[in-house]
């Protein structure tokens, strides 16, 4: 897969931990524009309960976001939201920050 797990700590790992599991991934993988084929990530989240499984759960809201740098193709951004328009919104980051000089 996309996230190689072997980088991280083994489940046993994170449960001696404390409960504190990693929420959030990084990872980088460089690929030829040739080589794709109609792209897509599929994400799903595994509920836990009491750090088991369980098969009732609420469902949560989460995101998945991503980089895509190509170069040598400069409509890019365009081109991925009109193919996925009735899917992709393209969004404002809203986020104030104090600058101090």
């Amino acid at each position: 897969g996309f996230f190689d797990m072997k980088k991280y700590a083994t489940e046993e790992e994170r449960r001696a931990d404390m409960g504190k599991w990693e929420t959030v991934l990084h990872q980088e993988k460089s690929m030829l524009g040739s080589s794709l084929n109609a792209p897509v990530f599929d994400i799903h989240y595994n509920a836990r309960e009491s750090g088991a499984a369980t098969t009732r759960a609420d469902k949560i809201k989460y995101a998945l976001v991503i980089t895509v740098e190509a170069p040598k193709h400069e409509d890019l951004y365009n081109e991925i939201l009109r193919s996925y328009q009735s899917i992709l919104m393209p969004i404002q980051p809203q986020v104030s920050l104090p600058i101090r000089v």
